[in-house]
């Protein structure tokens, strides 16, 4: 009965639908460490190791359903944990290999008897094991007959799902040329890096944000330049998220660390036409935790300043984010 409760708990978290929703799990080994493609190549034929949380897509794992209660791990590189040549014997190493559906990509998650811990047995009949009895980057991860040690013992851990509120208004206070008008088309440069705080109780984004100016190709690197009409830029920090007590963030996902855009902002005229606050620009990134930048260039008057006031000032008016999944211990 017990086992049976642990299965239908199981099959609820990983369902192939919690696949079709992208949710990936860290595989923590009770030695220490998290089950690692080495040196994060998606090849078929990358082995298996231990290493430090880096929570990078050779670390996390999607658990897919198979035949008579079996699951395959997939690994977000989108390769699937596979005991190579599918050797039955001890010491058989592990590795990311195509899905071909065979008894050596087939798993079984059994309870050990300890809170949150199991062993996973193959198809082929031995478990997941680590070489090694002192956690080190780099242990390699074999198969062995069942022995109950620490080193066949392994955790899921889940993501935590968190939807971070958007991040208000910003206007850069550092410019050069204070009072100064962008003459032309800005050129504008925007960042978000999300990560844990140094004491890791909290998820924070660090924004920075440059807007420049200028009459060749080149940004203004000196602001004694001629052709350089206002620079102004900024840098701030943003709490997304904070860990409940007694808990630690991680990371998030590395697909899910940094965000930019990069280019050149419309023209608003020059300021005897009178500060119209300017057109508010909505431009997406290419990837990462942010949906998408509110920002506004070029407002017609003075674009650079050094005051709180943000008006007729270039700015991020808004940044949207995405839904993020964070780990924590």
């Amino acid at each position: 009965m017990k086992r049976l409760m642990h299965v239908l708990l199981l099959g609820a978290l990983l369902s192939p639908a919690a696949a079709s929703a992208q949710t990936y799990f860290l595989l923590e080994s009770k030695i220490g460490g998290f089950l690692d493609v080495s040196n994060a190549s998606p090849a078929a034929g990358s082995l298996l190791q231990v290493w430090n949380m880096v929570a990078g897509d050779n670390q996390l794992w999607t658990f897919i359903g198979g035949p008579s209660g079996t699951l395959y791990f997939q690994s977000r590189m989108g390769r699937y944990l596979d005991v190579q040549w599918a050797n039955p014997a001890r010491g058989a190493p592990t590795w990311i290999w195509d899905f071909n559906g065979g008894p050596a990509q087939r798993w079984v998650l059994e309870p050990s008897g300890e809170t949150g811990w199991y062993y996973l047995r193959s198809a082929l009949g031995t478990y997941l094991d680590v070489r090694g009895h002192t956690m080190a980057n780099g242990l390699p991860v074999q198969t062995w007959s069942f022995n109950g040690f620490y080193t066949q013992k392994w955790k899921i851990v889940p993501p935590t799902r968190v939807v971070p509120p958007a991040i208000g208004q910003m206007c850069p206070h550092g410019g050069v040329d204070d009072g100064a008008e962008f003459r032309g088309s800005p050129h504008i440069r925007a960042t978000v890096d999300v990560g844990p705080s140094p004491d890791r109780a909290r998820l924070v984004a660090r924004i920075t944000y440059w807007a420049d100016a200028h009459a060749g190709a080149v940004p203004c690197a000196d602001p004694g330049r001629s052709d350089c009409y206002g620079q102004a830029h900024g840098a701030w920090q943003q709490t997304l998220y904070t860990a409940p007590a007694g808990r630690h963030v991680i990371n998030v996902a590395s697909s899910m660390r940094h965000s930019e855009v990069d280019f050149w902002g419309p023209s608003a005229g020059g300021e005897f036409l009178g500060c119209n606050d300017g057109e508010i620009l909505t431009v997406a990134p290419a990837g990462g935790p942010v949906r998408q930048f509110l920002i506004i260039g070029d407002t017609g008057g003075g674009d650079v300043s050094n005051d709180d006031d943000c008006t007729c000032d270039t700015q991020i008016r808004r940044i949207d984010m995405q839904p993020l999944q964070v780990y924590l211990d």
